[in-house]
């Protein structure tokens, strides 16, 4: 076997699925995994990718900020994938997270998505 570098660490695909007429997806439990990426639908209603977050399973969910007051999000277009190496941080000590289809901006508002849309979620194992 060849190698060429090529981390060891193992990946899992995971999907959020925002339903017709809403803007968040289902609670997702990461675990002790790390979201590498987003894969994005090739439909989506305009918006940016916003992050709820909880310590607890059934926990409420808050909106992610960053340590300077910034709401977390990511901008997002259809059939792109998208690196979340510049948010890894503020999301790693998560375990329970929310997507939100969300206006770009502060304060991010949410945006209601006209059909399902499923987000794929890339995570790394650390």
């Amino acid at each position: 076997m060849v190698s060429f570098g090529l981390s060891t660490h193992r990946t899992e695909v995971v999907d959020a699925v925002i339903p017709i007429s809403t803007a968040v997806s289902q609670v997702i439990d990461i675990g002790h995994y790390a979201i590498a990426g987003l894969i994005m639908p090739a439909a989506w209603t305009g918006a940016s990718i916003g992050f709820l977050v909880s310590d607890t399973i059934g926990g409420t969910l808050v909106k992610l900020f960053d340590d300077d007051g910034n709401q977390v999000e990511v901008e997002a277009l259809i059939s792109q994938g998208i690196g979340i190496d510049t948010d890894a941080l503020v999301l790693a000590p998560w375990r329970f997270i929310q997507l939100q289809s969300v206006t770009i901006g502060t304060p991010a508002t949410p945006i209601v998505q006209a059909a399902e849309r499923t987000i794929k979620l890339v995570l790394k194992a650390p």
